[in-house]
């Protein structure tokens, strides 16, 4: 039960921080430190100045406190939708992985004729179309070509554009990305990225901060500035397709989680 529950506030605080355009450190050094740290460097200051420091003190402690609470409290109600938000995502998620479970159709032996001629034996197992490690490959298939017919313009936008060339080249530039973004949230990426993500994660499989990255309201999976869409050369630029496509074989037909564990006694024998 606690893993989950710290995978659940760890995946609500990753969003709190997406939606806020912010990081953790940030958070805490100016929502959090900075109201402190200006009450302890007030009371040096003034600690000799009239009217005695513990006056002081009184006067700075309310504004003090309610600079510390206020950004605490607002915080607090983001994280505490981000909570509800991601427990109702996984149950949404949760529902769909069942459904096409109990849709799908019974695993069977082969027709082929070559098939038909052996004997059917009882473990005899046809993998799922909908198993994860194929929705992750179709995925990723689907992304590729997405993107590869959708190349970027080849004319750079110009800063600080003064001529009515450079500003038609900025107008297509800005054109290209709102088309791109429409056609990549019409065709709900972004959630469908996650769910997969999360599914692999809820087996114990490694993923980095691919979810954090994925579920970010403007990241563009596949887009050149994120990476690009190529997948021949995997080995030597890994780009979140490449990640993506990794984790397709970190689970077997099953959608079991791969453990790779080398033979200690054959080690001891060489």
């Amino acid at each position: 039960m606690w893993p989950h529950f710290v995978n659940i506030l760890g995946a609500s605080w990753s969003r709190v921080t997406s939606e806020l355009g912010t990081t953790t450190l940030s958070v805490v050094l100016f929502s959090l430190a900075a109201p402190v740290a200006a009450f302890i460097i007030t009371m040096l200051v003034v600690r000799r100045s009239e009217g005695g420091f513990m006056e002081h003190v009184r006067k700075s402690a309310i504004p003090t406190l309610i600079g510390f609470f206020v950004p605490l409290v607002l915080i607090g109600c983001v994280f505490f939708w981000s909570t509800v938000r991601s427990i109702y995502e996984d149950h949404r998620d949760l529902v769909a992985q069942a459904k096409r479970l109990r849709d799908e159709p019974k695993p069977t032996c082969p027709s082929c004729p070559e098939c038909l001629q052996k004997r059917c034996k009882g473990n005899t197992l046809i993998e799922s179309k909908n198993s994860l490690r194929r929705r992750t490959l179709l995925l990723v298939k689907e992304l590729n070509e997405f993107w590869s017919h959708k190349p970027t313009p080849v004319q750079q936008p110009v800063q600080n554009a003064s001529t009515e060339e450079d500003r038609q080249r900025n107008a297509a530039w800005d054109q290209y990305w709102r088309d791109a973004k429409a056609a990549y949230l019409n065709a709900d990426y972004r959630h469908r990225l996650v769910g997969i993500i999360r599914e692999y994660k809820n087996k114990g499989i490694d993923t980095g901060y691919m979810e954090q990255a994925f579920d970010q309201p403007d990241r563009l999976v596949g887009a050149a500035p994120f990476g690009g869409w190529q997948l021949d050369n995997c080995m030597q630029y890994m780009t979140e397709l490449c990640q993506l496509r990794e984790l397709a074989y970190h689970v077997d037909a099953n959608d079991q989680p791969i453990y790779l564990i080398a033979n200690s006694k054959e080690q001891e024998a060489q």
